[in-house]
């Protein structure tokens, strides 16, 4: 976005940042394999960008090119991008071999966090008292959006059906916005049809959190927009603000959507060097 205006991005200093905090995870290397998902790209594609301008050689191969693929994985750095259908479409050999190698993403991550009852689990104050003193326990909650699976909770389900605008229903393994439903957003008949099929038996329970809106101008006029940001990160070293989203819809994405770029710059920054893309 900022090389469309013009405006220089390549910040040497984030670059060698990003470089430092990989070698911090595998230690020395000088050629990076990335592992493409079969799904639309995801952040690999900044990833690629940066081994580029740190000239170092960087070969991204999908999961169908994997198996005739003769360079070891664990003699290389090794990015994970892999969904489950990509690994169920490999064989077990190869599976071990990616499990074994010394990847960016853990393939358990893959497998165990996706299932959005998880969810439930860290919400529940009887588990994390398990492991967490009754402070980072108060602290943490402040956090987690409690959540709560089909066949427990019986007086939250309930309230939930009598009182729709209050709760969002989540299908627990769908993603990219498919299987919500907003109750401020659903009529009360499909709001009570969700309710008395199978399919609700497929789906997590959450308390509707209200989001603050942020009025900008853009070329086209002001706008008032939901945004949500991201943090720059590799493990527990944090490189600053990473991708930011608008939208103009309450829940998912539809409608008119835009990115917000955040460019650090040593220039002052006035409304007129501010971008809304």
């Amino acid at each position: 976005m900022a090389a469309e205006k013009g405006i220089p991005c390549a910040n040497p200093k984030l670059t060698a940042a990003i470089i430092a905090s990989l070698r911090q995870h595998f230690g020395e290397f000088d050629r990076v394999l990335v592992l493409k998902s079969s799904d639309r790209p995801g952040d690999i594609r900044y990833y690629t960008q940066v081994f580029e301008r740190a000239g170092i050689p960087c070969a991204v191969i999908a999961p169908g090119e994997l198996t005739h693929h003769q360079v070891s994985l664990s003699h290389q750095a090794l990015i994970n991008e892999f969904n489950q259908m990509d690994l169920e479409s490999l064989d077990a050999k190869v599976i071990d071999e990616i499990a074994k190698a010394n990847s960016l993403n853990s393939l358990r991550t893959i497998f165990l966090i996706h299932d959005k009852c998880f969810l439930s689990v860290l919400s529940n104050p009887s588990f994390l008292s398990r492991f967490l003193s009754d402070a980072e326990v108060e602290f943490f909650l402040r956090f987690v959006i409690p959540t709560y699976c089909r066949g427990r909770n019986a007086e939250i389900w309930e309230h939930a059906r009598t009182h729709k605008n209050a709760w969002i229903l989540k299908h627990r393994l769908l993603g990219k916005s498919e299987g919500v439903f907003a109750g401020c957003l659903t009529g009360e008949d499909e709001w009570q049809q969700l309710f008395s099929t199978r399919q609700i038996n497929e789906i997590i329970l959450q308390p509707f959190v209200e989001q603050k809106k942020f009025s900008f101008q853009t070329d086209t006029g002001r706008v008032d927009e939901y945004i949500t940001g991201t943090y720059l990160c590799i493990n527990d070293c944090f490189l600053g603000p990473g991708i930011f989203r608008s939208s103009s819809f309450l829940v998912t994405q539809v409608g008119k959507n835009m990115k917000v770029p955040l460019i650090i710059t040593d220039e002052a920054i006035t409304q007129e060097n501010v971008l809304w893309l």
